[in-house]
């Protein structure tokens, strides 16, 4: 229910974390390695998380 490139941040984010398990630099250049657009995608979730966990 979600558009398509946010899901596939928020897998690309949890498959990072079978190599860096916590929120470090290196994950986050990682995870931007396949979503170079993470940040505004983040955002987004963030800014529609109460309408997203209804």
């Amino acid at each position: 229910m979600l558009p398509e490139d946010k899901v596939d941040a928020i897998i690309v984010h949890e498959l990072c974390h079978i190599i860096h398990s916590n929120h470090n630099k290196e994950f986050y250049e990682l995870v931007k390695k396949y979503i170079p657009n993470y940040d505004e995608i983040n955002k987004w979730l963030k800014e529609n998380s109460k309408v997203i966990l209804i």
